[in-house]
Parts: structure tokens; C-alpha cells; sequence
């Protein structure tokens, strides 16, 4: 662990970061709100947001965190393998979401499972 932060810790950092400029960056843009529109894909990532700085933020919570984001992430893969096309009929669904979100909600997993697997080395 760097600076004494979990793996958990700097996923919730490292992509509170990459889906804040995205979703920021999509709404200074000129997010269309039309259903489905880019608009509620930033709404839905700032969601998302907000859950990972509360993760950064409070480091007892941060497994917590990590993983129910990666649980969204895994429901939006699924969701995305019967409707390739939208999550919950307002979020567009691009090309490259298809290969994010897995990521993500495997990430998730990964990162929680090394904290947990260098907590008990430390022990």
C-alpha cells in the first residue's frame, strides 16, 4: 500500500477522478437531457461520483464503497446484455461502456480482495 491507502481506497480515487472529468466534461459539452441522452449518462456517473468520494473520504467505509460500485457496474453489464442499447431506458449505452463497466465492477473485486489479502500478511 502507498502512503498507507488500500487498493479499494485508490479505486474509489482513481475513478472518482476518470468519471468526473468525463461526465463534467460531457455536460460543458452540451449534454442532450432528450431520453436517452449524454445528460443522465453524466447524472449517472456524478452518482457515481459522489459514492466514491464518500469512499475516499471515510476509509472505514472504502471496501463498502468499492464494492457496491462494482455491483452497479455489474447490473449495468448485465442490463447492457439484454438492452445494448440503454441502462434503465435514459442512459445511453456506447461501444465503449461495454467494456468499462465489467471492468469496473471486476476491479472492484480485485482491488478489495488485495486489501483485505495484505491486512491479513500484516496480522
Amino acid at each position: 500500500m502507498v502512503s498507507g491507502r488500500s487498493a479499494a481506497w485508490w479505486y474509489c480515487a482513481a475513478l472518482a477522478l476518470v468519471l468526473g472529468v468525463r461526465a463534467t466534461s460531457t455536460l460543458v459539452m452540451g449534454a442532450d437531457f432528450a431520453v436517452p441522452g449524454t445528460g443522465w449518462r453524466s447524472v449517472w456517473q456524478l452518482i457515481m461520483v459522489a459514492l466514491l468520494v464518500f469512499g475516499v473520504a471515510c476509509p472505514h467505509w472504502t471496501d463498502r464503497v468499492a464494492l457496491t460500485v462494482g455491483a452497479i457496474y455489474l447490473l449495468a453489464t448485465v442490463s447492457e446484455a439484454f438492452d445494448g442499447n440503454t441502462l434503465v431506458a435514459a442512459v445511453p449505452v456506447d461501444m465503449r461502456d461495454r467494456y468499462l463497466h465489467p471492468l469496473f465492477a471486476i476491479a472492484a473485486v480485485v482491488c478489495v480482495l488485495l486489501g483485505r489479502r495484505r491486512a491479513r500478511v500484516a496480522v
